[in-house]
């Protein structure tokens, strides 16, 4: 509804509604046309027919049959129509209907770009964003997310961009914006064929993936005192000090702190001491940061 009421205004018309509780509603747009040529149309079928064969025909920009794209949609027909848009950029395109579906899929399978809507129930996509890039073990932390939404206006891209996200399509989407947006964030070892008959505006869309903020890892083996909340919130990836004990192996800070360890030295009159990290923990560590 937001999407036809922007349509209508765009028109300077009117749309109204008629409600009965409990029998449904409908929606009546009102759209005043004039007569600007009174010769009769002819043959409806036949004039369709011309048009689509002599009209300028759709080509599309590039074909990159090794980009892998996840489409994040509430709404399945949102995803049937992006797949039908890119169709012929041979893109593989998977969809998925919330934010928990999204965390689920890119943790077993890796994606180039995200296409990844804002309006879901549940979890929404500025939600399902954060938890993505603080994903352990997640094969799309650092992927390129673009926004969608049906929200209009001058200041969206920026409130997006703040949000963490790499850009923004306003819905409903036409298949060139969309094109030229993933052609920007595309390297030239993905792409197989560009058409080089239409001037490249990918070029200058905004990509604001340079402007992203850098993650910080810290990997040391001494202990890093930073409190968890900041951990959490600048997603500050930590390779955790190791204590051995002889009820086996814990993350310090993770699986045991001082107290509990203090308490385990004195309850059992015994031992525990640190342990240094092996060179496998610290590639696995640095792999899924």
């Amino acid at each position: 509804m937001n999407i036809t009421k922007q349509l209508v205004d765009l028109m300077n018309k009117t749309i109204s509604v008629d409600s009965i509780y409990k029998r449904g509603s409908v929606f009546t747009v009102s759209l005043k046309q004039g007569i600007i040529d009174e010769t009769p149309i002819g043959d409806m079928m036949q004039n369709i027919h011309h048009n689509s064969q002599t009209g300028e025909k759709y080509q599309q920009l590039f074909e990159a049959s090794e980009v892998k794209i996840m489409v994040v949609d509430d709404i399945q027909t949102n995803c049937m129509v992006i797949k039908k848009l890119l169709e012929k950029t041979k893109v593989s395109i998977d969809c998925v209907n919330s934010g928990k579906e999204c965390l689920e899929l890119a943790k077993t399978k890796a994606f180039n770009i995200i296409l990844l809507d804002h309006l879901m129930p549940e979890m929404d996509g500025i939600e399902t964003l954060r938890e993505l890039r603080k994903q352990v073990n997640g094969l799309c932390k650092d992927s390129v997310v673009i926004a969608l939404s049906a929200n209009s206006g001058s200041d969206m891209e920026e409130f997006y961009l703040n949000q963490g996200f790499d850009a923004y399509l306003e819905k409903p989407i036409d298949s060139v914006t969309l094109e030229k947006t993933l052609l920007s964030f595309l390297t030239e070892d993905l792409i197989e064929y560009r058409n080089t008959d239409v001037d490249d505006e990918a070029s200058n869309i905004h990509r604001s993936i340079s402007k992203r903020k850098k993650r910080v890892l810290i990997s040391t083996d001494c202990v890093a005192e930073i409190p968890n909340e900041l951990i959490e919130k600048y997603d500050i990836g930590v390779m955790y000090l190791y204590i051995r004990t002889e009820k086996g192996r814990f993350a310090d800070t993770i699986e045991i702190n001082s107290d509990t360890l203090e308490n385990y030295v004195t309850d059992n009159t015994t031992t525990a001491f640190a342990d240094n990290v092996s060179v496998e923990e610290y590639g696995n560590f640095l792999r899924s940061s």
